[in-house]
């Protein structure tokens, strides 16, 4: 009974990610219709808005990656208490999406930016807001490869590690494996430590 309630939890968490993607791309689709115009009575400069993407994506994200963590949480709870774990791996696919759109949309600021928005865009956009776009993009990009990284860690180590194991450090290299798993000698008191695998 204790274990089927558990595994309700991991069904509602992933329902509720699956919602904040589509709450990200209509947000982000809300922004970018305003910020071209297609708003009514909206002011010239509020391309400007196009700067709030990528704080409202890394907020967006950090949610996600809650529940993802939460779920690999779940998971290693029923794994300690009947010593068998869920048959079915979790591969993290949906949490990547929403890290791969974040970093998508940061570059496209960046490279908004970088290139005259003027040759393509019919909009007027001042230097301080490109300057915005340009700040904005490089910031979201990098919370956002941070945040993943802390993400797929932390996950990785629920999910790998033996009970027992130390946790990792919060933020390792990014696309290393999480725990390799040396076979303990019988004379070794206690679990041997997390040996990242490079």
């Amino acid at each position: 009974m204790y274990e089927e309630k558990l595994r309700d939890e991991i069904i509602e968490t992933k329902k509720s990610q699956t919602d904040l993607v589509r709450l990200k791309l209509v947000v982000v689709g809300v922004i970018g219709a305003t910020g071209l115009g297609a708003v009514p009575y909206v002011p010239k400069n509020a391309f400007a808005l196009f700067a709030l993407i990528p704080i409202v994506c890394f907020f967006l994200d950090l949610v996600c990656f809650h529940g993802e963590i939460g779920i690999a949480s779940i998971k290693r709870l029923i794994r300690s208490s009947t010593n068998t774990g869920l048959s079915e791996s979790h591969s993290g696919i949906l949490t990547f999406a929403m890290f791969g759109l974040s970093v998508f949309l940061s570059l496209i600021l960046f490279c908004i930016a970088l290139f005259n928005p003027r040759k393509l865009l019919p909009l007027p956009v001042e230097d301080a807001i490109r300057i915005a776009f340009g700040v904005a993009g490089v910031v979201g990009i990098v919370i956002s490869a941070f945040s993943y990284s802390y993400c797929r860690n932390r996950t990785c180590w629920l999910e790998d590690a033996p009970i027992g194991y130390a946790a990792p450090p919060p933020i390792r290299l990014f696309f290393s494996s999480c725990v390799k798993k040396p076979n303990p000698e019988p004379t070794s008191e206690g679990p041997p430590k997390n040996e990242p695998v490079t």
